[in-house]
């Protein structure tokens, strides 16, 4: 906000210069983003005096003007004014002067160049309108600068950032008491000396009837009825403050609300009474009576049989409102509203409407002066794209107090500017319950600690006391109690915040703190993290970074059910209304749109859920039953639950249970668990699948036990070759192939292969102690056995049992793949036999083998080939 020098000392009585002030404000205020010196308005005007006054050769009207502008030097311009006269004096703008306007520049007027501009008073910004030009004192020097002879007073402009916690700041009245609390200055609170006189034979509740549907949205309205109001022009003062804040002077009324928004930082508006629709009292017998009363209405009263009503609500879906900037807003119910019984008759904190508006015929006003709720004009501004000097005062939250004392600046101020006004008697209000600011306990030497300082208790007082605090002493403890306008100070910190910047942060001399020196502790994760980017990079991947939303529209393309998802309050766009609890869809959407034949992408992100386990299955992504072949977490656990047969409970459980712990704390907190994982996508001509595969098996290489157990697919099912990828008894990734189907319906390439990791369990399992163990001195033995199995036997599973067997098997492997032509497949798996104790004898290796004929035949009914 633009703050004028010349005012703020009127209002506190200092000496500094305007560069000292700004240095004191940017110390201990606020920020200052610039100072600048308004002057006039202008600059390069200059006294010159008129010699030759020649006629335009191509124009009847116009006149060739030459004029002495000091040292012997003349110049010719180009003139329409009707009241030259030669040896007059006049202000002469030469090419390069700046005016309120732009700047001079040299033009060429009906073929005759023109080196300047005789200013008239409204070109130099001393008149709304002339008449002609304005003509000089004749005892003015010729070539002085104009100002001189006028003796324009200057002033200088302070424009200071203002923090959203902070709506006192943009008030004059705010800044000086500020300013005063710096220099140790007495300020005296001018609301006492402001007064008006109204007519105690009108009464504001015979006019207006105020109602609050939502009390949420207007803590605090207020309406006074004025009458015999001539609308004309402000008075030079009233008009010199607007200008010198930037605000463009209009006319009395407006001006008056503008004025004391600047002075208050309360915006204020005025409806034109004879513009608002008017509802009979006898048609709404629910009138609240007792409002009237509360307003100033005594019994025997003169009662209008008609009155305005003023709603203060939402506005309505299809709602629309001509706005004084000439715009028409299409309303929605973010946007608060002031409406009669016509409709919106303003924006609430934003705007007036312009039929509502005052005007030169206006005769009657009604005076608004309101507190709204800071969110709710803030949504409203932001829907429907208006931002005012209103709406950033209530946005950052003004206090119902505040507005009574702006109704009493305003009524004071149309009483000195229009003596004839008649101001009715009491105002038509609502005004809820207001809580004002809790003290808070402070103890000194916690101030002290927490400041790096030593200041007394007595001192803590005379700062907080110049700030307008109420202080409260009791030995070393202070209760201070914060002004009704500083809603922002709420604990101690904010009480130590307020005395360094009155009692100046220079003065608290700067000492290393002393503390024992600890490495900070290495960030595993990350560590990890770069060492994945860098292995997929040499792989051939390349990092497609991607954002943590999707929408309706993709999410029911790749299958996925976002009534299940975290909703969006307020997203972007309608493409992201939700948040992903996976990656590999938005790496989907991105081989969809490259279109190309051979891809390779990885993303590392976060991602948002409110369970604990994303890799149940595909099946949750789906709507409705799973498809055939699909896997539930329920099945999931069925099959994974054999090769668990030989843990005990209670390890097998400790997993699940400090999952099912994390879900509830966040459960509780209501907030999402968020992950970090990693998701990849393959497109090739050759083996997709067996290429990722084996991409995640070297990923994988440091983390013991780790499987890859297949779901079992059917015909319908748009993921196939599906698996989890399982360490440590948990799933902690999936991989999947997309069907041709549904590779069609996304418009990626047959064969397409995605795979997601959670970079959390990964990290945690690579970080596992690593066992060593003696290598057997003595020699291993193998066997192979072919058999033949049904499609719906996982291969993973049967190894599992078969490891588990004896404790001779050191590994089973798969060697060969066969798809039987009736149906099912034959598998071959070599099975290798080791003793740590002894070499193994035919006996032993031959126990050994039909242990495992045995699992395959009679548990899963193999066919042993």
């Amino acid at each position: 906000m633009k703050f004028s020098y010349n005012w703020l000392k009127e209002l506190v009585e200092f000496k500094e210069s305007p560069e000292e002030l700004s240095n004191l404000i940017n110390t201990h205020i606020t920020e200052v983003e610039t100072t600048s010196n308004s002057d006039s308005g202008y600059n390069g005007v200059i006294v010159a005096e008129i010699l030759e006054i020649n006629n335009h050769p191509n124009a009847d009207k116009l006149h060739l003007v030459v004029l002495d502008v000091g040292l012997g030097r003349k110049v010719t311009v180009v003139c329409g004014a009707n009241n030259i006269a030669i040896g007059q004096k006049v202000p002469l703008a030469l090419v390069g002067a700046k005016l309120p306007g732009g700047e001079m520049k040299a033009a060429v007027i009906r073929g005759v160049e023109s080196t300047g501009m005789i200013c008239s008073g409204a070109e130099l910004g001393l008149e709304k309108k002339s008449d002609g030009i304005l003509v000089l004192d004749k005892k003015a020097s010729v070539g002085r600068p104009v100002q001189e002879y006028l003796e324009v007073p200057s002033d200088t402009i302070i424009d200071l950032k203002v923090l959203s916690n902070r709506p006192d700041h943009l008030s004059y009245i705010g800044i000086a008491r500020e300013i005063a609390a710096v220099l140790g200055k007495d300020f005296s609170d001018q609301a006492k000396s402001w007064s008006y006189k109204p007519d105690p034979s009108i009464k504001t509740a015979a006019y207006v009837q105020v109602e609050m549907p939502d009390p949420k949205i207007c803590p605090k309205y207020l309406t006074r009825y004025v009458s015999h109001i001539e609308v004309k022009e402000s008075p030079d003062w009233l008009q010199n403050k607007l200008i010198s804040s930037g605000v463009r002077p209009i006319n009395n009324i407006v001006d008056i609300s503008n004025f004391v928004m600047l002075e208050l930082g309360q915006p204020v508006h005025a409806f034109d009474a004879n513009k608002l629709t008017k509802v009979s009292l006898l048609r709404h017998p629910g009138i609240v009576q007792d409002r009237i009363l509360d307003s100033g209405v005594a019994s025997g009263a003169p009662q209008n049989d008609e009155k305005a009503q003023i709603v203060v609500r939402r506005a309505k879906s299809g709602e629309t409102m001509l706005a004084l900037d000439g715009k028409n807003y299409a309303l929605n119910p973010e946007v608060a509203v002031i409406a009669d019984g016509s409709g919106p008759i303003a924006l609430a904190g934003l705007m007036g409407s312009e039929p509502s508006g005052v005007t030169d015929l206006t005769t009657e006003i009604i005076i608004e002066v309101a507190t709204f709720d800071p969110v709710t004009i803030r949504r409203g501004s932001k829907s429907i794209g208006l931002a005012t000097d209103a709406s950033m005062r209530f946005e950052r939250g003004l206090q119902p107090p505040l507005a009574d004392i702006a109704m009493t600046r305003v009524l004071n101020l149309i009483t000195q500017i229009i003596p004839e006004a008649k101001i009715a008697d009491g105002n038509a209000e609502y005004a809820a319950k207001f809580t004002p600011p809790p003290p808070i306990i402070c103890a000194v030497d916690k101030l002290n600690q927490l400041l790096g300082s030593h200041i007394t208790a007595k001192d803590i007082g005379q700062i907080m006391t110049r700030l307008f605090f109420d202080v409260k002493s009791n030995g070393k403890t202070l209760t201070i109690t914060p002004p009704v306008w500083r809603h922002d100070i709420k604990e101690l910190a904010d009480i130590a915040e307020e005395i360094v910047r009155i009692w100046g942060i220079d003065k608290i001399v700067p000492v290393l703190p002393v503390a024992q020196m600890v490495a900070p502790a290495v960030n595993q994760k990350l560590i990890k993290i770069n060492e994945l980017k860098d292995f997929l990079v040499q792989c051939g991947f390349s990092e497609a970074p991607s954002h943590s939303f999707i929408g309706e529209e993709w999410g029911s393309k790749v299958g996925i059910k976002l009534d299940e998802r975290l909703k969006i309050a307020n997203p972007l766009n309608q493409q992201w209304t939700h948040l992903i609890d996976q990656l590999w869809p938005n790496l989907l959407e991105f081989a969809a749109k490259s279109q190309a034949k051979e891809l390779k992408f990885f993303d590392i992100a976060t991602v948002f859920s409110l369970l604990t386990s994303r890799y149940s299955g595909l099946a949750d992504r789906h709507s409705g039953e799973p498809r055939p072949g699909q896997v539930t977490p329920e099945s999931y656990h069925n099959q994974s639950i054999r090769s668990w047969a030989s843990q005990d409970d209670e390890t097998r459980n400790t997993s699940s249970v400090q999952d099912d712990a994390v879900r509830h704390k966040h459960d509780n907190e209501g907030l999402p668990i968020e992950t970090t994982t990693l998701a990849m996508l393959v497109v090739s001509k050759q083996d997709a699948y067996r290429i990722l595969r084996g991409v995640v098996e070297l990923l994988s290489r440091d983390i013991s036990k780790l499987k890859f157990v297949s779901l079992s697919s059917g015909q319908n099912n748009a993921y196939v070759n599906s698996l989890h990828i399982v360490a440590d008894k948990e799933a902690i990734g999936i991989m999947a192939e997309i069907n041709p189907q549904l590779a069609d319906t996304l418009d990626v390439p047959v064969g397409t292969v995605f795979a997601e990791i959670d970079i959390g369990k990964f990290v945690s399992l690579t970080q596992s102690a690593i066992k060593y163990q003696e290598i057997s001195r003595f020699p291993a033995s193998q066997f192979d056995v072919s058999v033949a199995l049904d499609d719906k036997i996982s291969a993973g599973i049967l190894i599992d049992e078969i490891k588990l067997s004896s404790i001779l098997i050191q590994s089973v492997e798969v060697i060969d793949v066969y798809e039987l032509p009736g149906g099912g497949r034959s598998i071959t798996l070599r099975v290798v036999l080791q003793s740590d104790a002894h070499t193994l004898a035919d006996a032993e290796i031959k126990a050994v083998a039909a242990k495992v004929n045995n699992i395959i035949t009679t548990k899963y009914r193999g066919h042993i080939r």
